[in-house]
């Protein structure tokens, strides 16, 4: 499987890390039929298969001055979310000891957030490029630069110790006003990565 995966352009290994994604979550529901092996086996081929597209294609922040069509734009989205869902995975996977945000994996740091849900959910094209630029004319007008976990982790960091906290690593002055709005337009997954930070333990390393 890993040596077809490799064959792959980057279309189709996004739609076989998808198809992998979905086939380990059903698993996890029934464990007690899937032996041990087979388990480790398909964290193994999730793990190869994200490593592997990660790494043939860009999908920060940067990204987002480059579109040139909503199907590029849908595919970066989609590694995004997809980094998103691995986050949480991990978490899961890693709950009784140490967990994503301790400094194992810094990447997910960088992995932006989920975009807002008017540009997600399903609409023609033509209403789809209206709203994607007066989300992009909106966000110059306002110097922001997008959002990522680590602007999460950040809050979090700030709220549970109740004092105000340093946002010099955040890339943006108004990030706190950013993360509300952003909020106010989140998705299912948005929502479910804002509730993981609750699950996330104390003393760990936030930048």
């Amino acid at each position: 499987m890993k040596k077809e995966y490799e064959g792959y352009g980057e279309e189709k290994k996004l739609q076989a890390l998808q198809a992998a994604l979905v086939y380990g979550i059903i698993c996890a529901q029934s464990m007690e039929s899937i032996p041990n092996e087979d388990a480790a086996w398909m964290v193994e081929i999730i793990e190869t298969f994200a490593e592997r597209l990660y790494d043939m294609r860009t999908w920060g922040l940067d990204e987002d001055s480059v579109f040139t069509s909503r199907g590029r734009w849908t595919f970066v989205e989609s590694l995004r979310r997809i980094g998103c869902l691995l986050y949480l995975i991990d978490l899961l996977l890693h709950l009784d000891t140490e967990t994503p945000s301790s400094g194992d994996c810094p990447e997910f740091f960088d992995m932006p957030l989920p975009c807002v849900r008017e540009l997600w959910e399903p609409m023609p094209t033509r209403e789809w490029k209206k709203r994607h630029r007066d989300h992009v004319e909106s966000a110059k007008r306002k110097g922001r630069r997008g959002l990522t976990l680590r602007h999460l982790f950040l809050l979090r960091q700030s709220s549970s110790k109740g004092q105000h906290q340093d946002f010099s690593q955040s890339n943006s002055p108004d990030f706190e006003e950013e993360l509300s709005e952003w909020c106010e337009k989140a998705d299912d997954l948005s929502m479910l990565l804002w509730v993981a930070l609750t699950v996330e333990g104390k003393g760990q390393s936030y930048v």
